[in-house]
């Protein structure tokens, strides 16, 4: 799948609003006392990757009423790279939704040289939500597939395995 829908940008933008809503200062406590932060793993083979895995903290999501789509977030960073999870399914449920343009996975992977950006194609791979709380709870789950590489020199892919999610939920937009 190389061709974005429209539909397909507009998950992307929803998490980005997601992402950038949630600043430094929300992942203090929520006011039962507890962290604000979330946690995502993954593991990454191809494209470069061999049993490559990425552990996130300050993993964050919530729900667009507009879009009813909920979006998942969170960055990894170290000396050398940069790495951006993003995970968008519809709806405030739990359940297991199959990659297509409305449900899907995109990871960004930057270095100082470079960014490769990798999202999924329509089913090649499944988002499973197994907990869905309410504001300040957690949307909690897995993940797999294939995700391909979207660049003007370059079309390869990595397959996600051993994914997984427990983020922090944010309020509505």
């Amino acid at each position: 799948m190389r061709n974005f829908t429209a539909t397909g940008i507009m998950f992307i933008v929803v998490l980005l609003v997601v992402w950038c809503g949630c600043n430094k200062k929300d992942n203090a406590t929520n006011p039962t006392g507890g962290t604000t932060s979330g946690t995502a793993t993954l593991t990454l083979n191809g494209a470069g990757f061999s049993n490559q895995t990425f552990s996130f903290a300050g993993v964050v999501g919530g729900f667009s009423a507009s879009d009813n789509l909920t979006g998942i977030v969170g960055t990894v960073a170290s000396a050398t790279d940069t790495t951006t999870l993003m995970i968008v399914f519809p709806g405030i449920s739990t359940g297991t939704y199959q990659f297509s343009d409305t449900v899907g996975v995109v990871i960004v992977h930057s270095t100082a040289s470079s960014s490769r950006f990798f999202a999924n194609g329509p089913a090649n791979g499944q988002i499973a939500v197994t907990t869905y709380g309410g504001v300040g709870g957690s949307i909690a789950g897995s993940f797999s597939g294939r995700l391909y590489e979207f660049s003007l020199s370059a079309f390869d892919s990595v397959t996600v395995s051993n994914g997984s999610f427990n983020a922090f939920r944010v309020p509505n937009d």
